[in-house]
């Protein structure tokens, strides 16, 4: 996130330097194919046509009209082979008026591409500035053109040197807070490099270089790198066929070029223009001609607004990353207005806290945003004091419009809001400057950037503190600590410091995100172009421009509405409604019909009016279970149109037979253990259908583990006939290895050729048994056991009223601390973090010291990643370091979570839920009844519960939501698993004559796309199966037909 957000460049140059004095007029010239390969050659003309856009966003560069250009290349009889020597750019230069010739050639050999240039002053024929590149060629050379337009100019890319400053402002910024003096030279040579890093591209050789790169320069880029590289190709082809004075050829390539204005604006208007040059050329001015004049005229008014407001909405997506990527703890700085004042007494001391404390932005931090906000000119701050509270005002409206969207209102889409914050404590402190007591800022407020108030640079102090861990002997209340006077010996001091694990940082921009800001753009183009008529391009209706299928159709508050979300036609949700939004062509009075055909048929509801060229119609297909190709018929005047897509959804099968509340998946099997009373057993299943592979019922276990192909597992009966045993199981069929009656455990765990286990029945003493045979190694009865983690040889166990540390090779005590007991625990490097009722405690593995102690949570379980504890129950995120609590999500409770990509997935009884790691806040709830067990593998869940098991694919899912996130739309998590009921039940009743009814009405109720292909053909190869039992049975055959 943070190498994302790090970007921005700033050159501060006054440099007397000729081609910085005046205005750089430039004229570009195609580049030359030196491959020998003609197929190529229209590369050059790319190449050429990017570098014209991009040097002309830059400020005080003139770049000559291609069409001039153009115009005289042919005049002239140029040959572009010659185009690389001086002598020959001198002379084109001087006939079009240009200082400066950019010239060039290339070279394709095994999708390498190699990019030569150089700039040839006119005047003296001397090579002002020269690049040399190299990059894959795959058919997008966007990423080499932008190194090349880079290397051209002599500077590295802006975020690349940004990236670099931030980092040494912020080493700067942390040793000057330390106020160290022997950090005087380090800080120093810092200053040095952020010094040579902000002269980076300062070459007086360079006819380029002293030119500033601004944020409109790199949103230009941003632009070039997204228009449609097809449409970008046949533009550059249209190019080569007109300088070989072959207009037909070039009218075909200029005919796909403007087909779909909404592909590359960028050049639309150039090659709207080329095409009636050439449609005149061929057919004349005939009434067709001068309809498509009056065509192409307001779809370059739509290009040149969309060329406009994307540019300036992409300086503003700049802006926001580069402001974000300023903003770090070590950006503030404590001052306090009054110390603390000690009133002494007679039993014990009275220590008023400082007072006036606030935070400010330092100084470096400042200088930086004032580096970014000098990179554009859409907004500015009004007073650079950096005062109390300050105006970020904007300093360029949008641009005025002609027709893409409405200029009333269009202020809605660009307010900014950045926003920071950190907190700090008071600690009283001893002479070795240990932290003898400490207070923590109770209320963190962030400092407030955006458009709609003020900037916050400053604080006022806050009085509300708690204490981070009670003490005896000391006491807070109303600003004030008391401390007894058998503690007054240890007190040396109090210091005020910021807490940097409290930072907090966020943005806010509505149009951030590029492909919401995209459905805007192109859902506005898309109603408002005018289609061109083309001939010789079968078009089976016309009167219809485009047609968009979307899971999701959302608004921008007031502004606009029924805006269709971007979705890729091969990954539309699966498990949401559905809409085709038919943009119309023509004017006329009609009926219009909306059919949906594949998984499930539907008929949307007849549109009838009269429809004009900008009316859009949305035709809806209702929530239901889908997945595999759908099609959408759109239906008029006896012509039909077709759209094909794919539809995805989250659930990949489930098991209503086989559940329980212990699961564990190892590849492409998953094996449940159910330690029910007269109904347990230990089974596996297909991870990729849920097909029951084997069970053995006469194995119940409480717990199990696999490894070498064996299952182990542990049971413990209590009650008027008890038992308890270990048993390995065969992985692959289930049959028993061997048993061992006298051990058992509620914990196992196996290290090598060796299952440590605990909580056994008899005396809860911890084991260690022969992997291979279950023969008893060594059993420790003097201690009891309800856990057992084992690590670097040493076997740590958990008992209600101690803590123990073993040889893990021995079983003898190693330490033992009897004030920590715990029901759990678990072992990361040094330390031993155990849970037990309402505390959750962290112990020195090496000693047995107890390090911290937090008496405020109750858990049954933890997860401890990255430093930081999470627990089940209420979750809470705690710092591994010292226990103080970092988040709390009060609404959320989970029965079981696992951790994966910083991000949390749990589960209870009523959902299935994902929640960000480092703030708590969830991302989305799958309102489903998923278990009490979960285990991910390979981005998908497997969880279990009471005679139920399930697989979600998480990756479908996520992907739904982060498109969903970008817009409003309904959905219905509950669909799909009511689809799928049918195959549920007859996965439960697989292998009798009930299932082929249960098969057979599935398909019929074609719910048989709610599965994914695999998983469809698995279900209909044990249909199959069942002709053994019952040949010739009517459903069989039907079932072989179905067979992928």
């Amino acid at each position: 996130m943070r190498k994302f957000f790090a970007s921005i460049l700033f050159f501060t140059l006054f440099i007397n330097f000729s081609y910085s004095q005046d205005k750089m007029v430039i004229a570009v010239s195609p580049f030359k194919n030196l491959a020998g390969n003609n197929v190529e050659n229209y590369v050059g003309f790319q190449i050429s046509e990017y570098m014209t856009s991009a040097l002309a966003s830059i400020d005080g560069v003139s770049v000559v009209e291609r069409g001039m250009l153009e115009k005289v290349l042919k005049e002239q009889n140029f040959q572009l082979s010659g185009m690389t020597e001086a002598k020959n750019a001198v002379e084109l230069g001087n006939l079009v008026n240009a200082k400066q010739m950019l010239v060039g050639s290339y070279t394709i050999n095994h999708n390498t591409i190699n990019i030569k240039g150089r700039i040839v002053d006119v005047e003296t024929a001397k090579i002002t500035a020269s690049a040399n590149v190299s990059g894959s060629f795959t058919g997008d050379i966007n990423p080499v053109m932008y190194d090349f337009f880079y290397a051209l100019l002599d500077k590295n890319p802006p975020e690349e040197v940004f990236s670099q400053m931030s980092v040494l402002e912020q080493r700067i910024s942390k040793l000057e807070s330390e106020k160290n003096k022997s950090f005087a030279a380090e800080i120093k040579k810092l200053q040095e490099q952020m010094t040579t890093l902000e002269n980076t591209g300062n070459n007086l050789k360079n006819a380029l270089s002293s030119f500033k790169i601004s944020l409109a320069v790199e949103a230009q880029l941003s632009m070039l790198k997204d228009m449609d590289q097809d449409t970008s190709a046949d533009a550059a082809k249209a190019l080569e066929a007109s300088f070989e004075n072959n207009n037909k050829k070039a009218l075909e390539y200029l005919q796909s070029a403007i087909a779909d204005p909404t592909k590359n604006y960028l050049s639309y208007s150039l090659s709207a223009d080329s095409y009636y040059e050439k449609l005149s050329a061929v057919e004349g001015e005939s009434f067709f001609v001068k309809m498509v004049k009056n065509q192409l005229e307001v779809n370059k008014v739509l290009s040149k607004d969309a060329e406009a407001i994307s540019k300036y909405r992409n300086t503003l997506k700049l802006l926001v990353n580069r402001l974000y990527a300023v903003l770090y703890p070590d950006m503030f700085t404590l001052n306090i207005g009054k110390t603390e004042q000690v009133e002494m007494g007679t039993v014990s001391a009275i220590i008023t806290l400082p007072s006036n404390i606030s935070i400010n932005v330092n100084t470096g931090t400042r200088q930086l945003l004032n580096r970014v906000l000098d990179t554009q000119d859409l907004i500015g701050i009004s007073n650079k004091k950096y005062s109390y509270a300050e105006n970020l005002v904007f300093k360029t409206d949008p641009p005025l419009l002609k027709k893409l969207l409405p200029n009333s209102g269009i202020k809605e889409l660009f307010p900014i809001s950045l926003n920071a914050g950190i907190g700090y404590s008071i600690q009283f402190i001893d002479k070795n400057e240990n932290i003898l007591f400490e207070l923590l800022h109770d209320n963190v407020k962030s400092f407030n950037l955006t458009t709609d108030s003020d900037i916050v640079w400053g604080k006022e102090s806050c009085n509300s503190y708690k204490v981070k861990e009670a003490k005896d002997g000391w006491s807070y209340r109303n600003g004030k600590v008391e401390v007894q006077a058998r503690e007054l010996r240890n007190l040396h001091g109090v210091r005020v410091v910021l807490d940097r694990r409290s930072f907090i940082m966020n943005y806010s921009f509505p149009v951030y995100s590029d492909t919401k800001w995209k459905s805007i753009l192109l859902h506005s183009y898309r109603q408002k172009y005018i289609k061109i008529s083309l001939d010789e391009v079968e078009d089976p209706m016309p009167q219809v421009k485009d047609i968009v299928i979307t899971h999701s159709v959302f608004s921008v508050g007031t502004y606009l509405d029924g805006i269709p979300l971007l979705v890729n036609p091969d990954y539309v949700a699966g498990i949401s409604d559905l809409t085709a939004i038919v943009y119309w062509g023509d004017s006329s009075n009609t009926v219009v019909t909306g059919e949906w055909a594949g998984v499930k048929k539907y008929s949307s509801e007849n549109i009838s009016g009269a429809l004009n060229s900008e009316s859009v119609l949305y035709f809806s297909m209702p929530a239901v279970m889908k997945n595999g190709k759908e099609v959408f018929i759109l239906g008029n005047n006896s012509q039909s149109k077709i759209v094909s897509f794919s539809t995805i959804l989250g659930t990949s099968w489930k098991n209503n037979i086989i559940g329980s509340d212990q699961i564990l998946v190892e590849k492409d099997r998953i094996y449940i253990a159910s330690g029910d009373y007269g109904e347990g057993y230990t089974a596996s299943l297909n991870s990729n259908t849920g097909v029951l592979l084997w069970q053995n019922g006469s194995v119940r276990s409480d717990n199990l583990k696999v490894s070498k192909n064996n299952i182990i597992t542990s049971y413990v009966r209590h009650g008027d006939y008890s038992f308890s045993y270990v048993t390995s199981l065969n992985a692959d069929t289930g049959s028993l290895v061997w048993k061992n009656d006298d051990i058992s455990g509620y914990s196992l765990q196996i290290i090598g050729s060796k299952i440590y286990t605990a909580g056994s029945f008899y005396s809860n003493s911890p084991s260690c048994i022969d992997f291979e045979s279950g023969k008893i190694l060594w059993n420790n009865r003097s201690v009891r056991s309800t856990d057992i983690k084992v690590l670097s040889g040493k076997a740590y166990v958990a008992f209600r009223t101690y803590t123990v540390c073993l040889d893990a090779e021995s079983g003898q005590i190693i330490w033992k601390n009897n004030d920590v007991g715990s029901s759990k625990l678990y072992v990361v490097g040094n330390r031993v973090y155990t849970v037990f009722s309402n505390y959750i405690s962290c112990l020195n593995a090496d000693t047995g010291r107890l390090l911290w102690k937090n008496k405020d949570i109750r858990s049954s379980d933890l997860k401890i990643i990255n430093n930081h504890i999470y627990t089940s129950g209420r979750m809470h995120c705690l710092d591994a370091g010292t226990g103080r609590v970092l988040w709390t999500n009060p609404n959320f409770y989970s029965t079981d979570f696992q951790i994966v990509n910083e991000k949390v997935y749990s589960i209870d009884k009523d959902q299935t839920s994902c929640l960000n790691a480092g703030t708590g806040n969830i991302i989305w709830n799958n309102t489903v009844n998923t278990g009490s067990k979960l285990q991910m593998i390979n981005g998908k869940v497997y969880t279990s519960k009471d005679n139920s098991t399930q697989c979600l694919d998480i990756s479908t899912i996520e992907s739904w939501y982060n498109l969903k996130s970008s817009g409003d739309s309904y959905y219905n998590m509950n669909s799909y698993l009511e689809a799928s009921a049918q195959y549920s039940k007859a996965i439960s009743v697989e292998g009798s004559k009930n299932a082929l009814v249960l098969y057979r009405d599935a398909y019929s109720r074609e719910q048989v796309g709610g599965l994914t292909p695999s998983v469809k053909n698995e279900y209909f190869k044990a249909w199959v199966r069942l002709k053994e039992q019952y040949p010739g049975h009517r459903y069989i055959a039907a079932a072989e037909k179905k067979i992928n």
